[in-house]
């Protein structure tokens, strides 16, 4: 039975996020059943671009001081690591780490930040989607990794937790390849649950103090859930997470292919009471298409067509675009390109992955549904 703790925190104040980081350890065990002195403990964080922690994009700099605190208070060494969107290179990692106030952290605690851009192939044959992926090499050399996650919707997966966080030990523009090789939603959630089967994280830290909605994860609101979750399944973490918030297995495929493969069966929870913290009016990401194209009087090839073609796409508003390209340069189809310092779509490529939105800086891109689904 996999235990998770979930403890009220309604802010981010450095003592009251200490203690409650200290007794969520000692919710699911205590620190030292999974840590133990001596040991390099990888705090892989949510840093997906460089944005200022009260855009909620992020993992919140007090949230990974504290829980750097636990840990090195438990006699071990801490490094701090991710591979945001983007190239995955020394100058964008600064530029990420000092952005999201991370660097500032590191320095006044003395711990490492990982610059080491390499990354080896691990194999990993009992992947339903996917055999072997490149690992960014702080991973790999950790003897125990945290995941952090920020609780957050997202415009693909619908839900962004402790599965998802896990992309991020993906080096950089691989992840665009995973994007194009897998555009239906289903296949790439599975794959999610293949990665963090292959990394197998020991613990998941989720930082839900305040969280996002609407078109996450990085162009919603921020929203205060005012909750810290902590368990050593990742799988039962984000069903639980997504329990409080008000968002379904059906809806959210991570956690419905991690339900399919049994890797949440049972779960207990320790701490404050779950029916304090539940959110009943989230406000969700626009995202799906009917399900009744998939009816098997359709054939494959129009169901997916269909699909594709009714599927949300991105929006821009040029008034607030600022003409940087990253969107162009985050299109795993090639489906954007700048005409005039502006972007435009080719939508007869665009996959709805949503990469376009999750890297834009100036929050400039939003989804459009298809008015033919409006009407349904």
């Amino acid at each position: 039975m996999d235990t998770v703790s979930v403890l009220r925190c309604e802010d981010y104040n450095l003592p009251d996020v200490l203690r409650i980081v200290r007794q969520s350890f000692d919710n699911i065990g205590g620190v030292g059943k999974f840590i133990k002195p001596g040991d390099k403990v990888l705090l892989k964080l949510n840093l997906i671009m460089k944005k200022n922690p009260a855009n909620a994009a992020t993992t919140h700099p007090v949230f990974a001081e504290a829980l750097s605190l636990a840990v090195m208070e438990a006699g071990a060494a801490v490094i701090i690591a991710d591979s945001p969107g983007g190239p995955y290179n020394e100058a964008m990692l600064r530029s990420v780490y000092t952005g999201c106030g991370i660097a500032d952290v590191a320095q006044r605690l003395g711990i490492a930040l990982n610059y080491d851009t390499a990354y080896s192939r691990v194999d990993f044959p009992d992947g339903r989607q996917v055999k072997s992926f490149p690992i960014i090499n702080p991973v790999l050399n950790a003897d125990v990794v945290i995941s952090v996650p920020k609780l957050k919707t997202h415009m693909m997966t619908f839900y962004s937790g402790a599965v998802k966080n896990m992309f991020g030990c993906i080096p950089g523009l691989y992840k665009a390849e995973y994007h194009f090789s897998m555009p239906e939603r289903e296949r790439f959630c599975a794959m999610l649950v293949d990665l963090c089967q292959c990394v197998r994280p020991t613990l998941s830290f989720m930082d839900a103090i305040v969280g996002m909605e609407g078109q996450g994860p990085t162009g919603g609101t921020p929203r205060k859930f005012g909750a810290v979750l902590a368990s050593a399944s990742p799988y039962a973490l984000d069903l639980v997470a997504a329990r409080m918030v008000g968002i379904t297995p059906q809806e959210a495929p991570t956690i419905a292919e991690s339900q399919m493969r049994s890797l949440c069966t049972e779960l207990s929870l320790a701490g404050d009471p779950l029916d304090g913290l539940l959110v009943s009016d989230l406000i969700k990401p626009p995202i799906g298409t009917p399900d009744f194209f998939d009816r098997r009087f359709i054939p494959k090839p129009v169901s997916a067509w269909l699909r594709r073609s009714l599927a949300p796409k991105p929006d821009f508003n040029y008034g607030i675009c600022v003409g940087c390209g990253d969107c162009v340069r985050s299109c795993p189809t090639n489906a954007l390109h700048l005409k005039y310092k502006r972007p435009v779509l080719a939508s007869e490529k665009c996959i709805s992955c949503f990469c376009c939105q999750e890297l834009c800086p100036a929050k400039a891109i939003q989804a459009r549904r298809n008015r033919l689904i409006g009407r349904m």
